[in-house]
């Protein structure tokens, strides 16, 4: 278990940071171009 939580949390560190990055902070969502 103890093993296992600490993977957990370490992807999810990862995925959290991916995703600030692609963020686009203190803009309007992106419409895509198909839309």
């Amino acid at each position: 278990m103890g093993t296992s939580l600490v993977k957990f949390s370490r992807d999810t560190a990862r995925d959290v940071k991916q995703v600030a990055r692609g963020w686009r902070w203190g803009r309007r969502p992106q419409v895509p171009r198909s839309a």
